[in-house]
This record gives structure tokens, C-alpha cells and sequence, in this order.
């Protein structure tokens, strides 16, 4: 069934900004929390923009969110979406929210480390089926009316908003993403377990869409979603024939941070945050931003492009923020040595600003520290290899003594299971406390642990550096490209432009 009706309409879409927000499967605000998985062995004020009974006329923007399941949706999500719902209702009323179950659901995950917790069932939990969730509550979902976010609805929604809204409008989603082999790989996840990618995405846009459109993409991977400028998002077949912008929390191949449990605001860091409160001329305490730090051609609104500045500036997380105008640098810039001078203030404003954030002087000094960070990256990923190893061994060996006592402890589900809990949880316990095997398993798996919090730091470290290389580069190659001029070059300014739009 269809997220929402839309009325027959002769209007066309003029304005989508698709923001694919906050966070990455099995990753969190603080990237040294991310999970790994294993074999089974081993208040925010509610925004609701409904149509009235017997009304239902196209909405102008439209926000996606949620993780697959609640254990990926953190309630940061939940709040990055209610902030999404009230900017963008500051421009239009008419919206429509799709959210995680929807409304009446039970699947918000909100951390919770005061509750009680039984010790056997934690480490029963640790050792056969560890993931994350188990120090957290689920509650309702809060907003008013929202309608789930599945992959049919979300598929289903894009098709009928691209074909028949009235622009400008906009579409948020908030959730996880994963990469691929290719950019366009990319996906973003959707309630119940399925998945949009970025060739979803093109499909819709190639057959449905006339006007310009623009995306603002928040997930792990995200960058991947750039490619949707082109024709099936294969940028063999070229530029589609309308413009398509957008921006992006992370390259195709970089994870992002962002998804958080906590309900504090003031703990989040993530991309979206920083850009929607840029977009509302806020800082994450809710106060208010120099002007000079968000309206940087001092025209008196703030841009997307602007906002984007913001956020890649301001977010202390993995994850090196991009647009579609970058991607098309990169696609076409010719080599050599010949330029021409490019307005590009926002790039500018970010290199003085990363540059005395981060005491850089020189582009040389800068390719130094980058290098640096990456031979200590490379060395953490082989050390986290490492350690997951003999985590492994370590878990084969502990889960085979147990089981040798007490086969169905790794199957809650068999009729023994109860029995066993009722009758041998004493004897159980003392087997945790004791065995030899679980305790170099707690080692293994601490280690693991300690190795991938280094790998994190140092992920977080090197990207303020990566954000400064990367406008540089940007600036160098759209200079060469002025300089060649052409349809190309016209294609960059037009693409430039729709990431200077506002609200």
C-alpha cells in the first residue's frame, strides 16, 4: 500500500532534497562502540504535518527514517527526524513523515544503564549472540501519524512525489547505510530489513523526475549516492538531462558517525545534527551561530552548500563530507597545470577555519600528518584483525566446553531451554566465574575492544586533515576546469548553483 495518495496533478517536482541521515550500520556517535557481529554460535517537540480528513494534497517535503530493526534505531535518529520535520515546516506545512514501524510502534532505542540486568542471561548473551541494544529500552515511537518506513514505501514515495509534487520539496532519510564494491553500491536501510540504493534511486529520478533535484545524504557510505547525477548512476552514460545535486556525510568507501543511543543532544555529533542546526542558524546547545560562521557570502540566508560548510567544519566524527558538484570535479577536471580563479568561498571559509583548527601550515605539513595517521590506521586494522582472530578462537573454545554440559544454552527457543534456566542457572553461573576458557574469551574479547577504540581515534583524527586536503584539491581542480570552460565546466556551475539554493 502506497505511503501516502496523491492527487492527479499536472504540477512537477522542482525541489527534492533527499537527506539519508545519521549514522551507519553498527555504528554510533562514539565509533569506538561499533559492534561486530558473529556467527550465532560463537522529549523532542512532536512536528505533524498531516492533511486535513478528506484532503489530501501532495506534500512538499518528506522525511524517511529509522533503522532496519529497533536495536539500529537509536533514538538520535528519531530526534534528527523530528528536527527535519520542523525546518522543513518552516517553509511548508504540507509534509508527510515516514518513520521506522510508524506510529503506535514500539522500537525507539534509548540507552539505558540504570535498569536492572540479569547476569547469566548477559553473559549467555555475550558469548553466543553479543549485539547492541541489550543496555537500552525501546519506546513508542513519538510522532503523530507517521507511517513506516519500508523499502515498498519508500520506493513507492519517491516514484509519486518525484512525479507529481509541486516544488520546492524535500524528502529526509534517517537511518544506517552500507557500501559495496562499487559507488553506486551504496544503500541506505529501511525498516523491516530491506534496502534503497543509489541505482534505486537514478531508476526512480531517470524515470520519473523532470526538474532539478536535489539530495543531502547523512549515512555511512553515503557518497555513493552522488553518482545518482548520472544516467543510472553509471557515469559512463553521462549527466542526466536535469540537475542533481546533493551532499554527502562520507565517501562512497568511509563509514560515518552519528547514530546515538543517548538522549542527550548535546552527546550527538553527527553530521545531520550540525546541518540542520546550521540550517536554523543554531549551534547543538541551541544557541545562536556568528552569522559570519554560517552566512559566508554575507547574503543574508543561509545556503545548503553553507549548511554543508557547517557541518564539515563543526562535526567531530569519521567520515569525509562531500557533494555531487565534487564528484563531477572529479569526473571531468582535465590534468595539467593551466587554471582560472573560482569563486569558491565556502571552501575557503572551511580551510581557514580546519587550518587553525588543526595549527596546519602548509600543504606539506598537511600531507605529513595525513600520512602519518594512515600508517597508524593501517597498523590499528591489522592489530583489530589480529585481535578479532584470537577473539574468535578464544569464543570457539569457550562456547565448546560449554555446550559440552549444557547443549541447548545456545537456544533459547528449545523446550529444554526453560528447564535448564529453572533448574541450573546455580551451577551455570559458577561456570562463568570459573571456567578458564570464558575468562580468555573476556580477555580476547576486551582486547578487541581496546583495538578498536585506537582505530576509531585515529579515524577521527585524520578527518578534520582529510576535510582540509579535500577542499584544496577541490578548489585546484575546478580551477583547471574554469580554465578548459566548455560544457563541462557549464554542467559544474549548474550543479554548483543547486548546492547554493536555500530553504
Amino acid at each position: 500500500m502506497p505511503l501516502f495518495r496523491i492527487i492527479p496533478s499536472t504540477r512537477r517536482l522542482s525541489f527534492i532534497s533527499f537527506l539519508l541521515a545519521t549514522g551507519c550500520v553498527g555504528c554510533t556517535d562514539s565509533p569506538a562502540s561499533n559492534e561486530r557481529s558473529v556467527p550465532a554460535t560463537v522529549a523532542t517537540p512532536q512536528i505533524t504535518a498531516q492533511a486535513p480528513v478528506g484532503e489530501t494534497p501532495t506534500p512538499l517535503w518528506l522525511v524517511i527514517g529509522g533503522g532496519p530493526y529497533p536495536r539500529s534505531n537509536e533514538i538520535s535518529i528519531e530526534q534528527d527526524v523530528q528536527l527535519a520535520a520542523e525546518v522543513f515546516a518552516a517553509s511548508s506545512a504540507d509534509g508527510r513523515v515516514l518513520f521506522a514501524g510508524g506510529s503506535g510502534s514500539d522500537g525507539v532505542q534509548v540507552r539505558n544503564l540504570s535498569q536492572p540486568r540479569d547476569s547469566l542471561l548477559e553473559q549467555l548473551g555475550k558469548l553466543f549472540r553479543p549485539r547492541r541494544g541489550r543496555d537500552a529500552q525501546y519506546d513508542r515511537v513519538q510522532h503523530e501519524g507517521a507511517s513506516a518506513a519500508t523499502r515498498d514505501d519508500v520506493v513507492a514515495s519517491l516514484e509519486e512525489l518525484s512525479g507529481d509534487a509541486e516544488g520546492p520539496a524535500l524528502v529526509y532519510i534517517a537511518g544506517h547505510g552500507s557500501g559495496g564494491r562499487e559507488r553506486p553500491d551504496s544503500t541506505v536501510h529501511t525498516w523491516g530489513g530491506g534496502s534503497v540504493s543509489a541505482h534505486d534511486v537514478a531508476r526512480i529520478l531517470d524515470e520519473y523526475a523532470t526538474d532539478e533535484i536535489r539530495i543531502i545524504a547523512t549515512t555511512c557510505y553515503a557518497g555513493g549516492f552522488a553518482d545518482i547525477l548520472f544516467r543510472g548512476a553509471d557515469a559512463r552514460r553521462g549527466p542526466a538531462s536535469e540537475i542533481r545535486c546533493g551532499f554527502f556525510a562520507s565517501e562512497w568507501d568511509e563509514k560515518a558517525s552519528g547514530c546515538d543511543p543517548s538522549p542527550d543532544r548535546r552527546d550527538q555529533n553527527g553530521y545531520g545534527v550540525h546541518f540542520l542546526n546550521a540550517l536554523r542558524g543554531l549551534d547543538n546547545n541551541e544557541e545562536p551561530l556568528d552569522e559570519a560562521l554560517i552566512d559566508l557570502n554575507n547574503d543574508g540566508r543561509i545556503s545548503l552548500l553553507e549548511a554543508h560548510t557547517r557541518a564539515r567544519v563543526a562535526a567531530r566524527g569519521m567520515g569525509t563530507p562531500t557533494t555531487t558538484s565534487e564528484r563531477w570535479l572529479r569526473h571531468v577536471a582535465p590534468d595539467g597545470l593551466r587554471s582560472e580563479p573560482v569563486d569558491l568561498h565556502e571552501e575557503r571559509a572551511l580551510i581557514r577555519a580546519l587550518e587553525q583548527d588543526q595549527r596546519v601550515a602548509g600543504e606539506e605539513q598537511l600531507a605529513q600528518r595525513i600520512a602519518a595517521l594512515d600508517r597508524e590506521i593501517e597498523q590499528h586494522t591489522q592489530s583489530l584483525d589480529e585481535a578479532y582472530e584470537r577473539e574468535d578462537y578464544a569464543r570457539t573454545m569457550a562456547v565448546g566446553e560449554l555446550l559440552a554440559r549444557w547443549p541447548v544454552a545456545d537456544d533459547p527457543w528449545h523446550p529444554d531451554y526453560e528447564t535448564m534456566m529453572a533448574t541450573q542457572a546455580d551451577e551455570l553461573r559458577e561456570w562463568f566465574e570459573s571456567s578458564q576458557r570464558f575468562s580468555d574469551f573476556e580477555r580476547a574479547r576486551a582486547y578487541s575492544s581496546h583495538q578498536r577504540a585506537r582505530q576509531a581515534s585515529a579515524l577521527v583524527r585524520i578527518a578534520p586533515l582529510r576535510r582540509l586536503a579535500r577542499a584544496k584539491e577541490t578548489i585546484a581542480l575546478a580551477e583547471r576546469l574554469h580554465a578548459r570552460g566548455g560544457s563541462d565546466w557549464e554542467r559544474y556551475t549548474q550543479l554548483l548553483a543547486c548546492e547554493r539554493s536555500a530553504l
